[in-house]
């Protein structure tokens, strides 16, 4: 019968003798492959054996051929990816990761490349709407390209004050950068345009309109016509005003806002929009007000003189009203200019 310490020697030679568990080994490594004239690039995963369970993808920019000149592109991990702007210049290359074994082996792609640049292509020029003349908002498409994906960056604009008819006395305005603008004082008699820019794997630019739009003309915004007219009737009740009718009459299509200031008002804040009848009647505005509340009135239409009313309620005393004017665009009211 053996003896212990002779049992004990025979199971530590069983556990040696044991084979090791079979690791996923990269016969053919993977290839980086894009097709003519695209931004994608693809990676296969080259041959394994065995078969992994799964696999793990990045993307790497390279300045050489060297893996060692590689830098991995952030969030890029899956099997293709789209060229981006970053990558012209550069090399580019996949790598490849078996997962399911310990540790997982890992294995690189041949490079790709360099990329060269291919920008988005202008093929119907931006158009600016709007009347070149002070205080009438221009506005600009952004025109029709191709050589962009999803995710690319938004349009850029760029406003330009020109001195001549002439692209080369144009100039940057400063801030001017959205799809709008409001041209001021410094505008009147010089010229407009806008550039757009576009990026994809490489940034371009198309001008809006290519002759600069003008001269832009001091002319003063024409006034909301016919002009709106505020009817409010009411009676007076010690510390409070019961409005009984509230009606504006304006333009069809003016914009109609109500707004209520002071502690405890009926509402805060109501819209409509002046239809066919040319008359908008407001009966959620007949109500109760209180001493020290406030009515705000704006009757406004693009591009035009609107209207506004401030109606102040008073203790014993009928309401104190006043009647203003809203440029275009503007915020607080002023005076009427003189018709």
């Amino acid at each position: 019968m053996p003896t212990r310490t002779a049992l004990a020697g025979a199971w530590i030679c069983l556990l040696m003798a044991a084979p090791p568990a079979a690791m996923a080994a990269n016969a053919v490594p993977p290839e980086v492959d894009r097709a003519s004239g695209s931004r994608t690039v693809t990676t296969n995963t080259g041959e394994w054996a065995p078969e992994p369970s799964g696999y793990v993808y990045s993307w790497f920019r390279c300045s050489g051929v060297l893996e060692s000149s590689c830098s991995q592109i952030p969030g890029a991990a899956s099997r293709s990816y789209v060229l981006r702007t970053a990558e012209i210049g550069f090399r580019i290359r996949s790598r490849v990761a078996a997962t399911g074994d310990m540790p997982d082996p890992t294995f690189s792609s041949n490079s790709e490349g360099p990329v060269n640049a291919a920008p988005p292509r202008n093929t119907v020029a931006p158009k600016v709407t709007g009347a070149p003349r002070r205080g009438i908002t221009l506005s600009t498409t952004s025109g029709t390209w191709t050589g962009r994906v999803a995710g690319d960056p938004a349009f850029s604009y760029q406003w330009q004050r020109c001195a001549t008819p002439a692209v080369a006395s144009c100039s940057n305005i400063t801030g001017a950068k959205s799809n709008t603008y409001l041209p001021g004082t410094p505008d009147v008699s010089r010229y407009l345009r806008v550039v757009v820019g576009a990026e994809g794997l490489g940034r371009t630019q198309a001008a809006a309109p290519n002759s600069p739009l003008g001269p832009v003309q001091d002319l003063a915004p024409m006034r909301l016509s016919p002009f709106p007219v505020l009817v409010v009737a009411g009676r007076i009740r010690g510390t409070r005003t019961r409005i009984s009718g509230f009606v504006v009459r304006g333009p069809r299509r003016a914009k109609v806002s109500v707004r209520c200031k002071g502690r405890r008002c009926p509402f805060g804040r109501i819209k409509a929009t002046i239809g066919k009848r040319k008359r908008l009647r407001f009966r959620r505005a007949q109500r109760t007000f209180r001493s020290g509340q406030v009515l705000e009135i704006r009757v406004t239409a693009p591009n035009r003189i609107g209207k506004f009313t401030r109606i102040s309620f008073r203790r014993g005393k009928a309401p104190r009203r006043k009647d203003l004017c809203l440029q275009p665009a503007a915020k607080k009211p002023s005076a009427c200019p003189v018709s």
